[in-house]
């Protein structure tokens, strides 16, 4: 079995014991033995679940289906509740220093197997004296060689320089360039921060318009709530005044109409007059005998009657004559009133209108004041516009 704390990897016996396999941890992790409390291990089972092992039976289990895996072996994850990361860091490097020293003691180890199984070396069998001229020549060879080998590297070392120089006159270049664009570039910052400067003077008046153009808009709006409020007051007295001259010319229609109807009826009354004067009026060709003559009409006034005196002729004793009292003119009735008809509410609104001069008949009457909710006024007004 494996178990595995964050980058460290130990290799155990199976465990069938949980107690067991906690002290074969902390052998392996000895930074984790104050940790006992908050450990937890987990597994991935076959079915992709997230297991955690607490006591000896899921252990087993956990042992079971690691044996089922494609790995043959089960690989339980430590992980520590509430451990900051300087202290899981720490248990990490020291797991791993014991890794090296535990490597450095078996490196030890083979070495020194491997010193004692060297065989030792046989002695050098003695030689014989060299030639003097073949040791010089050797020795010639030997400095020709080292001459030659020094040439050499003196001549890499100067295609060294050379490259080095090639390089460093490349990076002067560069640096110039730079140089000369750092010089460009400062001049064109100066322009830009010039040109900043200008559009932040920009800017600032560009504000201060439009603050002069809130207090224009804000006066305007002043202005305009006056104006709307006398276009307000307007209307209402234009309605007020178109109201008057809508009763006004009702009440002129009104009054045109009982002008007409009072001449009709005063023409009505002369001609009765007339007429019952002509009836009462004494024909002119009647006998003044049995009849006195005609009086002219007087006022309704009676006259007190007078002795008439007679002068002596005879001793016949002669009666006076009656004296006859003038006709008072007759008074005149009263004009004949036919009784008005009972109207109804709405035939009384209706013969308003046609007084006024309006023809609608009870339908139309009746649409009118639905549609101004039984407002008369407002039907009169109507018909008017």
């Amino acid at each position: 079995m494996e178990i595995c704390f964050g980058k460290v990897s130990r290799n155990l016996a199976i465990q069938s014991d949980a107690d067991q396999l906690w002290s074969a941890i902390v052998h392996e992790l000895p930074g984790l033995a104050s940790h006992r409390d908050g450990l937890q291990m987990r597994y991935i089972d076959d079915e992709g679940d997230d297991i955690c092992v607490t006591t000896n039976d899921e252990l087993q289990e956990a042992v079971r289906v690691g044996k089922e895996t494609s790995k043959g072996f089960l690989s339980l994850n430590l992980s520590v509740t509430g451990m900051g990361q300087s202290t899981r860091t720490s248990i990490e490097e020291s797991a791993r220093s014991s890794d090296c020293d535990h490597d450095d003691n078996e490196s030890t180890e083979d070495e020194d197997y491997e010193r004692v199984q060297v065989p030792p070396t046989p002695p050098t069998p003695p030689t014989a004296p060299a030639n003097p001229v073949q040791t010089n020549v050797q020795q010639v060879d030997v400095l020709q060689i080292i001459k030659n080998a020094g040439v050499s590297a003196i001549s890499e070392i100067n295609q060294a320089m050379d490259s080095a120089q090639t390089e460093m006159n490349k990076l002067l270049n560069q640096l110039g360039n730079t140089s000369t664009k750092q010089k460009e570039t400062e001049e064109e910052l100066a322009a830009v921060k010039a040109e900043l400067v200008k559009e932040n003077d920009k800017l600032i008046e560009s504000e201060q318009k439009v603050v002069n153009l809130t207090n224009d808009l804000n006066g305007a709006t002043e202005l305009l709530v006056e104006a709307q409020e006398q276009a307000k007051n307007t209307s209402i007295r234009l309605m007020d005044l178109e109201k008057q001259v809508s009763e006004k010319a009702v009440w002129e229609k009104k009054y045109t109409v009982a002008e007409q109807e009072r001449a009709k009826l005063e023409h009505q009354l002369t001609a009765l007059r007339s007429a019952l004067q002509a009836l009462t009026a004494q024909p002119a060709s009647e006998p003044a005998i049995t009849k006195p003559a005609p009086v002219k009409a007087v006022k309704a006034v009676p006259i007190e009657a007078k002795p008439v005196t007679a002068e002596v002729v005879s001793t016949e004793v002669v009666a006076a004559s009656p004296v006859v009292k003038p006709a008072a003119s007759p008074e005149l009735p009263p004009p004949y009133e036919k009784p008005a008809p009972i109207l109804s509410p709405l035939e009384k609104k209706q013969q308003q209108l046609r007084d006024m001069g309006f023809n609608l008949t009870l339908e139309q009457l009746k649409e009118k004041l639905e549609a101004h909710s039984g407002n008369m006024e407002h039907v009169v007004i109507s018909l008017l516009s």
